[in-house]
Order: C-alpha cells, then sequence, then structure tokens
C-alpha cells in the first residue's frame, strides 16, 4: 500500500511539475 501510495504521489508531483514547465516554456517563447 505504501509503495503504491508513494508511486501515486510521484505521479501527480510529476504532472504538476510538467505543467508548470509548460507554462514557463510557453512563457519564454510563446
Amino acid at each position: 500500500a505504501n509503495v503504491r501510495r508513494y508511486l501515486q504521489l510521484t505521479q501527480s508531483e510529476l504532472s504538476s511539475y510538467h505543467r508548470k514547465e509548460k507554462q514557463l516554456y510557453l512563457g519564454m517563447f510563446g
């Protein structure tokens, strides 16, 4: 259960991180 929760947390963290990266990229080159 801990591993599954950890993976879920990591996935959500990564998705939010990539969203910020995309916003930053669009802000600089958009």
